[in-house]
């Protein structure tokens, strides 16, 4: 059961991919769709990789990739400078440099330093996202607000909701909930392909 779960939580980020680039016209979320298909990608090389060494390598890059891409798209709303943009991520850089220096397999497709690194920006993440919410919440009327409502819905649903697999990352627990991510992932997904399909029409949070 809990492999079939984890395939189709791999290609369940086909869904919005397909929602976003074919059933939805005009939009400018395509780096969005960009991360969706990189996350597809890395999901299908950890699945079929047979060397351990670069599955570690691909996850630890893709973890970066992926906090970048989220601080970015999170703090859209904001309106913060370049300036600031570049001085984050320079630090979210080293940080990920710090905890991913060495690699210390410890599941099959994750190091040692993903313990330090993964639930402080789980964190840092589902905070902007709900921050976000809060102020599309209290400006319905602003449509670039509102568009981005399905979206930031999911990356907090998804972020706080694997924050508590992520701190059992080095226990045997993790082992046996670990199926929960597949499913926190599943879930995501949907609500993806529902943040594109509201783009259509009249959008209303």
């Amino acid at each position: 059961m809990t492999e079939h779960i984890n395939a189709i939580s791999s290609y369940s980020g086909i869904l919005p991919v397909i929602a976003g680039v074919f059933l939805v016209k005009g939009h400018s979320f395509w780096p969005f769709i960009c991360f969706l298909i990189t996350g597809i990608l890395n999901d299908l090389f950890q699945t079929y990789s047979t060397n351990d060494i670069l599955a570690n390598l691909a996850m630890s890059v893709y973890s970066l990739f992926d906090i970048l891409f989220l601080l970015w798209f999170t703090t859209q709303l904001f309106h913060i400078k370049m300036k600031w943009q570049i001085a984050i991520g320079t630090l979210v850089f080293t940080l990920w440099f710090i905890a991913y220096k060495m690699h210390v397999p410890l599941q099959a497709n994750y190091s040692e330093g993903s313990r330090f690194f993964d639930p402080i920006f789980l964190t840092i993440t589902s905070i902007l996202a709900a921050i976000g919410l809060l102020k599309i919440i209290e400006s319905p009327l602003r449509l670039e607000y509102n568009q981005y409502f399905g979206f930031y819905l999911g990356i907090f649903f998804y972020n706080f909701s694997v924050f508590f697999t992520h701190i059992f990352l080095s226990d045997d627990i993790a082992k046996e909930i670990w199926y929960l991510n597949a499913l926190f992932n599943i879930t995501t997904m949907l609500i993806y392909t529902w943040a594109f399909l509201r783009l259509r029409g009249p959008q209303r949070s």
